[in-house]
């Protein structure tokens, strides 16, 4: 088999080597160009920066409790008792609440393109939003919305129209339990009088996971597991509680109106991932569930 070659001259062969190499790199460049986010507007960001500034909004009793910062010991500066950095948007958030909350301006304002809806600021951080907007009057028009569609489901699931707080009395079996327990039920819109087991129960509790004797001891004393926030059918608390421990449950209804319920749900999905350091004589249940 015979195999013939064609060459050509400098001239007839650099404008079509060129051209096929523009067109190669312009597609891998592309191809391999990572997906950029979009930019906030930085003008209404400064504005809302300022305007936030102005009405001292990181001082603020709201502001500090939706990110539970507390007065460090002889009252310099501030530290929140969350001690997940995921739950901050600046890496000074957990001890410096107005750069905290500037990043959160920030990112309210930053659509991530490679981030669902739901996994956005926005929603991950819901309560703040809402806050913040009722203070500084967001622009949909400068600051597209977001449908947060796994929150509307959660509040779906659980209904609520009213909160009340809820003491189980004393466990000596346990020693985690031997000064009793403390949660919150969410009472339901659904729910007619005396059906309260239909509800759920909102607890913080310290994942000990098969610790006992001293260990146990140690670690709860000394900070040692993580407090997580849970959301569970109250039904399942009582029958722990009643039939298994004989305990008493106090219930007490709080005087909370639609608006403050609403945003107790908002918190508590803030909360969902967000460990905390349990400390059995002071950041306990009681402790978390009031603040």
């Amino acid at each position: 088999m015979r195999y013939s070659y064609r060459w050509c001259s400098a001239r007839k062969c650099r404008a079509p080597f060129f051209y096929a190499l523009a067109v190669l790199t312009l597609f891998f460049g592309v191809l391999l160009l990572p997906r950029q986010s979009a930019q906030a507007d930085s003008s209404y960001l400064s504005e809302l920066t300022q305007r936030s500034r102005e009405q001292d909004l990181a001082s603020s009793k709201e502001w500090l409790r939706l990110l539970h910062y507390h007065s460090r010991v002889f009252g310099f500066g501030q530290r929140s008792l969350a001690d997940d950095p995921a739950f901050f948007l600046h890496s000074d958030g957990a001890t410096n609440p107005q750069a905290e909350l500037e990043a959160t301006l920030e990112a309210f304002l930053h659509v991530q393109e490679s981030l669902e809806a739901d996994e956005g600021a926005q929603c991950r951080f819901i309560a703040r939003y809402s806050w913040l907007d009722e203070k500084l009057h967001f622009d949909t028009d400068r600051m597209p919305q977001h449908r947060c569609q796994r929150f509307d489901e959660f509040v779906e699931a659980l209904q609520p129209k009213g909160v009340s707080l809820i003491f189980p009395s004393a466990y000596l079996g346990n020693p985690s339990s031997m000064f009793g327990h403390t949660l919150l039920r969410i009472d339901g819109a659904s729910n007619e009088e005396g059906e309260s087991l239909l509800s759920y129960a909102v607890s913080y509790a310290a994942n000990t996971g098969a610790d006992g004797g001293i260990l146990f001891a140690v670690k709860g004393l000394a900070g040692g597991y993580a407090g997580v926030f849970s959301v569970e059918p109250y039904y399942q608390r009582v029958k722990a509680y009643s039939d298994i421990e004989s305990r008493d449950i106090w219930e007490y209804r709080l005087s909370l109106n639609q608006a403050e319920t609403l945003r107790l749900m908002e918190h508590l999905w803030e909360l969902r991932q967000t460990n905390f350091d349990y400390y059995f004589f002071d950041e306990n249940c009681s402790y978390h569930i009031l603040s």
